[in-house]
């Protein structure tokens, strides 16, 4: 793991709360389903977003698996203006990027940035489940 910024300083608590239950749904999709012998995590901010980055190099996500957790992770990123990138790593495995604003100042809601397009392979429709 490793950790870049000043992220006690710059991450408001709520933001830190959505960025906390991404890591745990993240690791335990790792454990659950792929097959990794590594996963490799990295926190940081530049003191406007947050991101949260989590690698492995188990066997990926199989296409027309079971999506909620994905969705989930999407969703709280949505939620706080931010977007999730979700992409294979070359030999194998799977790269998931989550990011957000730091979220200073909040619970203003007028602060909150407008959703960002996520790119990567994520995907939403019905065969997201």
């Amino acid at each position: 793991m490793r950790m870049d910024g000043l992220l006690d300083t710059h991450v408001h608590k709520e933001t830190a709360d959505h960025v906390i239950a991404v890591l745990s749904e993240a690791l335990t999709n790792i454990a659950r389903h792929s097959g990794a012998d590594r996963a490799e995590v990295v926190l940081e901010t530049d003191g406007q977003d947050v991101r949260l980055t989590v690698r492995d190099n188990g066997r990926g996500i199989p296409a027309g698996g079971r999506r909620s957790g994905l969705r989930n992770m999407a969703e709280r990123a949505e939620q706080l203006g931010g977007g999730l990138q979700i992409g294979a790593q070359p030999g194998g495995g799977t790269t998931v990027v989550w990011s957000a604003p730091v979220g200073e100042g909040w619970p203003d809601a007028s602060r909150r940035r407008q959703p960002r397009a996520a790119s990567g392979s994520h995907r939403s429709g019905p065969n997201t489940s």
